[in-house]
């Protein structure tokens, strides 16, 4: 009988709140753990200015409305999209149109890369190049035109047409030239050119 009373005790409050305490931590932690990593991934939503939200199947109009102008738009016979910097550091994030409503919103601008192709393999093994640094940063196979834009800047110049879809840079001290080629507003292959010398450096071999 003594050991039914002590196992129906009651339990005070702050050993009672101790173990709420405690139970709601655990929980917490498992939150972190369970819930599924969406960095890497398609979004669902995009929280734009003043916790503005974007969903899938949400009209062009509305996103131009709730996020403003986007900084950078690809409008073709191919691809529909629009690229916009958010946040303290500026992550692009890339919103996918199709029949004027949002069909994805990927904010994993370097996640995810498509690899290159057969034919893409075999370029690449003759002057091809996996990576281009553009400032502190590389720009790699499968990025998004809206992330090239963002750390190399305006190309010096641009060939976009139903043929032809690349950007050209030229970089380093030196003055290489590199192009960078697209497919569906994704760095499909990226080339070294020649070396483009300063009047200075010419002017001394002289």
């Amino acid at each position: 009988m003594t050991e039914v009373v002590q196992s129906c005790r009651i339990i005070p409050k702050q050993e009672l709140e101790v173990k709420m305490k405690h139970l709601i931590l655990i929980c917490f932690i498992l939150a972190l753990f369970l819930t599924p990593d969406l960095s890497h991934s398609e979004q669902t939503i995009l929280r734009c200015n003043h916790n503005k939200i974007i969903r899938i199947n949400d009209y062009k109009t509305e996103v131009l409305q709730k996020c403003g102008e986007p900084f950078f738009r690809e409008e073709n016979h191919e691809i529909n999209q629009w690229s916009y910097k958010l946040g303290l550091r500026g992550k692009v994030w890339v919103v996918v149109f199709s029949e004027g409503k949002v069909k994805s919103i990927d904010g994993g601008a370097r996640k995810n890369r498509a690899g290159p192709g057969k034919a893409e393999k075999e370029s690449q093994i003759k002057s091809d190049f996996k990576k281009m640094l553009c400032g502190r940063e590389f720009i790699k196979l499968g990025d998004y035109k809206a992330f090239v834009l963002k750390l190399c800047g305006e190309p010096f110049l641009k060939e976009e047409n139903r043929r032809v879809n690349q950007w050209s840079y030229q970089s380093g001290p030196e003055n290489t030239l590199y192009v960078i080629r697209f497919d569906k507003g994704r760095v499909k292959g990226i080339s070294k050119g020649q070396e483009r010398r300063s009047k200075a450096s010419l002017a001394g071999h002289k």
